[in-house]
């Protein structure tokens, strides 16, 4: 075994809804910019990480490596597109 995950109890849940649920109310309100800024950050650290994140992903899930290098570009193209977004909704 390379990992061990503990799973949530019911009260980790409820206080993960919760926060979740809170949190909806601020982030409701921003900007698709302000958003796109934050995932643009995200698909740095996807990007810079790229081969530290598919070789855990190549352990948890038994593919080759390859395999996950290919998971990982395919994720990285989502957030890509989702970049784009802002410039869609003007129409």
């Amino acid at each position: 075994m390379i990992r061990q995950l503990a799973l949530a109890d019911h009260a980790l849940v409820n206080e993960a809804v919760h926060l979740a649920t809170n949190a909806w109310s601020t982030w409701s309100q921003t900007t698709p910019l302000f958003r796109i800024r934050i995932l643009n950050r995200f698909l740095g650290l996807m990007t810079q990480h790229r081969a530290q994140l598919a070789k855990l992903l190549s352990e948890e899930h038994g593919k080759t490596l390859l395999d996950a290098e290919g998971e990982i570009s395919r994720g990285l193209e989502v957030i890509e597109f989702a970049l784009g977004m802002p410039h869609l909704l003007k129409g």
